[in-house]
This record gives C-alpha cells, sequence and structure tokens, in this order.
C-alpha cells in the first residue's frame, strides 16, 4: 500500500489508536496527526519523504524502516523495534531496541538496547533508561 495524505484523527477526549499491520510506503511526506497511538506493525519504506508523528500519546514502528528521508517525532518521540537498512534522519526523542547502522539520530535524549548510526542528542541513556523521573516516551517499553 501506498500512502499519499495525511491522517489525521479527532483529538481527547474521543482520541483513537492507529494500527497498521500491512507493510507501506510513504507516497509523499505526511503526518499521522493526533490520534492517540500510532503502531506500525508492517515494514516502512520512506521513501526519500518525511514521515511526521503529530501529538501523538505512543508511537511504535515494529516493523523493518527502509528507504531514505526523515522521521520526525514530536512530543513524546518514538520507539523504533524493528530495524532496517533506513538512511536518513530521525528527528525527536527516541527509543531504539532495533538495528538501524544508516540512521542518523539528533534528539533531545536518546535512549534504549539496539544499534544507532550518528548520534546528537542532548541525553544519553543506554540500555533502556529513562534520563527523567517520568519517561516520557511511551509504554511500549
Amino acid at each position: 500500500m501506498t500512502l499519499t495524505g495525511d491522517l489525521s484523527f479527532k483529538s481527547s477526549p474521543s482520541a483513537v489508536s492507529c494500527l497498521f499491520r500491512n507493510d507501506f510506503t510513504i507516497g509523499v511526506s505526511l503526518a499521522f496527526q493526533q490520534p492517540l497511538s500510532v503502531t506500525l506493525d508492517g515494514a516502512v519504506d520512506v521513501n526519500g519523504k518525511t514521515l511526521s508523528f503529530v501529538s501523538t500519546h505512543t508511537t511504535v514502528l515494529n516493523g523493518p524502516l527502509t528507504g531514505t528521508g526523515t522521521i520526525k517525532a514530536d512530543g513524546r518521540g518514538v520507539s523504533l523495534i524493528g530495524g532496517g537498512p533506513f538512511t536518513g534522519n530521525v528527528e525527536g526523542s527516541a527509543y531504539v531496541a532495533g538495528v538501524y547502522p544508516n540512521a542518523a539520530f539528533h534528539s533531545p535524549w536518546l535512549t534504549g538496547i539496539g544499534t544507532a548510526g550518528a548520534i546528537n542528542a542532548e541525553v544519553l541513556s543506554p540500555a533502556g533508561g529513562s534520563p527523567k523521573p517520568t519517561p516520557i516516551l511511551n509504554d511500549a517499553w
């Protein structure tokens, strides 16, 4: 499946979750806007575009991440689990459990047990610990 536009959801108190179990390709730069959570279980080909997660409580990419481009995760950040040959930038806080040797992370904070390429983070907290008293990412880790 190819996604060719933003996915917008009703905000609180009626916020809903978004779950994709299939593989997909980003056809144009797009954003998931205001879902309670986003879970992507299939492979995601960023395809040279920008994939943004705006005002989400939980964002989890379980499947492999491929292609080139930019992942933007505001607020609570993103959990990257599935690994993959993705080449590009990940902007925003992140928990990394997969292997992303070609991804450059630009983060207020970065944590996890995975492998990351270049890192530019204000706070680096290896092994999955949160550098703040209350975790700011999500309950997926």
